[in-house]
Parts: structure tokens; C-alpha cells; sequence
């Protein structure tokens, strides 16, 4: 068994961070089907004992949906006078 395996096989909770492309229909909302299918992945994996913790990004597309905008608007935050969040900045934050 490989060290990932390992790792994995020995976790009490796994975190699953599941994109907005895999949640979404094509940009026409939450994809129900998709959501059904993970849902039951995820069952079962708690199924075996594991807590299973889910990270998503899908609900910006699903309120861009909801409030019957196009797509997501672009802030304008120099106008604002806030820095943009980037890696490089949240490095520095601390």
C-alpha cells in the first residue's frame, strides 16, 4: 500500500473540496443530479466510519443564478481602496 494510501485508509475525517464546475449545469445553476450523486458518495464514505467534511464554492454560482445575473460581476475593488486578495497578499497578511 503507498503512503497516500495509507494516510487515507487511516483518516477519521476526510475533507472534500468539490469545485463549482462539478456543482454547477453549464452556468445555468446547481446541477440537482450531480449534487444527488455526490451526496450518496459521501454517505457512503461516512458509511465507513469517516467524518466527511464538504468545501464548495458553489453557492456564488448558484446566487449569480438566483438574483437572474449573467455571470458573476467584477468588483471593482481599487475603487474601493482595498487590495485584491492573491496569494502573494494573504501570505502577507500576518
Amino acid at each position: 500500500m503507498t503512503a497516500i494510501k495509507s494516510v487515507v485508509a487511516d483518516a477519521k475525517r476526510i475533507v472534500i473540496k468539490v469545485g463549482t464546475a462539478l456543482l454547477t449545469d453549464n452556468g445555468r445553476g446547481l446541477d440537482e443530479k450531480a449534487i444527488a450523486n455526490l451526496a450518496e458518495e459521501l454517505s457512503a464514505v461516512q458509511k465507513l466510519g469517516r467524518e466527511v467534511v464538504l468545501v464548495s464554492s458553489g453557492s456564488i454560482a448558484e446566487g449569480v443564478r438566483r438574483l437572474g445575473w449573467e455571470r458573476r460581476p467584477r468588483l471593482p475593488w481599487a475603487r474601493w481602496g482595498l487590495p485584491r486578495a492573491t496569494k502573494r497578499n494573504s501570505r502577507n497578511a500576518a
